[in-house]
C-alpha cells in the first residue's frame, strides 16, 4: 500500500526540540525505508515555508532539507482525479478526510 506522511511528522523528524513528537516521527520515517513511501508535492511546499516560517530556518538551508526528500522519495503532484477518489472512498466506506 502507498502511503505519505503529513508536513507536521516532516517538521517533527526535523526538530530536536519536539521530544516524544520528533521520536516518533523519525521512527515513522525510519521504518518507511523499502516501502511504497512517496511524498507530495504540497507537502513539500508547506515543509519550506514552515521551515521558513514558524522555524526561521535560513531559506538556502530549508530548500536543501526540501531537496533532500526528493532525492529520497518520489514525489507526487496529484492531480485533480485524486480528490475525486478521496471524496468516493469518504462516502463509500466513511473513511477520515483531512485533517481534524
Amino acid at each position: 500500500m502507498r502511503f505519505t506522511f503529513a508536513t507536521k511528522i516532516l517538521v517533527c523528524a526535523l526538530d530536536n526540540q519536539a521530544g516524544e513528537r520528533h521520536r516518533v516521527a523519525v521512527d515513522l520515517i525510519g521504518r518507511s525505508h523499502g516501502r511504497d513511501c512517496i511524498v507530495t508535492l504540497p507537502a513539500l511546499a508547506e515543509l519550506l515555508r514552515a521551515l521558513t516560517g514558524k522555524h526561521r530556518i535560513a531559506p538556502e538551508k530549508a530548500a536543501e532539507i526540501v531537496h533532500g526528500w526528493r532525492d529520497a522519495v518520489p514525489v507526487c503532484a496529484a492531480g485533480e482525479i485524486c480528490l475525486v477518489d478521496a471524496m468516493d472512498a469518504l462516502v463509500a466506506h466513511s473513511w477520515s478526510f483531512g485533517m481534524r
